[in-house]
């Protein structure tokens, strides 16, 4: 029986660390909102022009990814520009590939 829990706890420890979170952020305050993710949890982001299909609005998405443990930091600052809507997605980071050789990292 330990045998099986320490398993199980293991493969659910391991499981949790290879999730990440993909945050894309409509909104018009875009350089704010980022400056404040930024300076408080230190993440890095991509801010680029959005197009509302429906309503015909121009306004930014902040495309921001981070460890699943860090995402409650990015939901509280969200809460403070209620103009936000917030796509969050999970992703299983192991599936993940992430080319650093065209961005000189």
């Amino acid at each position: 029986i330990y045998s099986f829990i320490t398993s199980s706890t293991s493969k659910k420890i391991q499981a949790d660390e290879k999730e990440t979170v993909k945050f894309e952020i409509i909104t018009s305050h875009a350089q704010t909102l980022y400056e404040k993710i930024s300076s408080e949890l230190h993440l890095p982001a991509t801010i680029m022009e959005a197009h509302g299909a429906y309503s015909g609005e121009n306004k930014e998405m902040i495309i921001c990814v981070t460890d699943k443990s860090v995402a409650p930091l990015v939901e509280k600052i969200l809460t403070k520009f209620p103009d936000c809507v917030v796509f969050k997605t999970v992703v299983d980071s192991s599936q993940m590939i992430v080319d650093y050789s065209k961005s000189g990292v």
